[in-house]
């Protein structure tokens, strides 16, 4: 999955695409299409949107142009809760695999036979932490989680 950019990267961009669209800079070299659309797409919107966008800069409405940067802002905000929401859950699903994993047993350097109740990679402190908040989704949700 790509890593999602801050609003504050995503708005600069956009103002430094359109921009050097309005100074007829070349920068898509060697790429087919058209240019509108191959634009648009670094900026992760169509080609539409992008000559919508575009056309309320040039207008030059304070009004609009205020209204659009919110939008904008408003999605990017949208879209970080509904990642951080999926990442309660992943972490909430991981919580609730560990309690129910049965501790594995490996032969340590000197012989000895020892305990590993935890995956590789995975800490106590991690272990603890998922395993709280799956318990405390399921007491706020009452049951398993989905």
């Amino acid at each position: 999955m790509k890593p999602k950019r801050n609003a504050g990267a995503v708005f600069s961009e956009k103002k430094a695409i359109l921009r050097a669209i309005s100074d007829n800079r070349k920068l898509l070299k060697g790429e087919k299409g058209k240019t509108r659309d191959l634009l648009a797409k670094r900026v992760g919107v169509s080609g539409q949107t992008l000559e919508k966008a575009m056309a309320v800069v040039e207008s030059g409405d304070q009004k609009l142009i205020k209204m659009m940067d919110e939008a904008a802002r408003d999605a990017a905000l949208y879209d970080a809760q509904i990642l951080a929401i999926a990442l309660l859950w992943a972490e909430a699903r991981l919580g609730e695999l560990l309690k129910t994993n049965p501790p594995g047993f490996q032969r340590g350097k000197s012989g000895q036979i020892k305990q590993n109740p935890l995956p590789p990679g995975i800490t106590h402190k991690q272990s603890f932490y998922a395993q709280r908040l799956a318990e405390i989704l399921k007491n706020r949700l009452g049951g398993a989680l989905p």
